[in-house]
């Protein structure tokens, strides 16, 4: 009889641990993986990423078109958010195209007030801070 209660308690911390290991190696993963914002309004993402941060999620701002592909092309992007209205207004398919050529499979989100149809865009999402923290923990939630 005290050996069933022995072998139960033993299992029972096995399984808590199993379970703090893949807690653990799920964070190690995120934190190794980040979101890129693809754009210059620093305060306008300091928001959004302490609150990503914040459900473990890592974050990287590229100012420019090439620093959001060479930053692709490192294999730890989950996915790109590009502020289409603030730097790309007339023409956010062009660093979507070139985020495509080198990361086919890493979603683009364009930041957009009204919806709009763009080539190489995989998702749209209104540039307020609750709309984008949304639309980015049901991307990576997909992923």
């Amino acid at each position: 009889m005290g050996q069933q209660n022995v072998a139960t308690s033993l299992s029972a911390i096995a399984s808590d641990q199993l379970g703090l290991v893949v807690a653990v190696s799920y964070s190690v993963l995120m934190s190794q993986y980040k979101v890129l914002f693809l754009g210059k309004r620093a305060d306008y993402y300091k928001v959004i990423a302490e609150a990503l941060h914040g459900r473990g999620i890592g974050v990287a701002i590229a100012t420019t078109a090439d620093g959001a592909v060479a930053m692709c092309l490192t294999g730890r992007v989950l996915l790109v958010l590009i502020d289409c209205e603030e730097e790309w207004p007339a023409d956010c398919w062009h660093p979507a195209r070139a985020i495509k050529a080198v990361a086919p499979t890493v979603p683009v989100v364009a930041l957009v007030d009204a919806p709009k149809t763009l080539e190489f865009v995989d998702a749209y999402c209104a540039p307020t801070a609750e709309s984008v923290q949304a639309k980015v923990l049901e991307m990576v939630a997909a992923r």
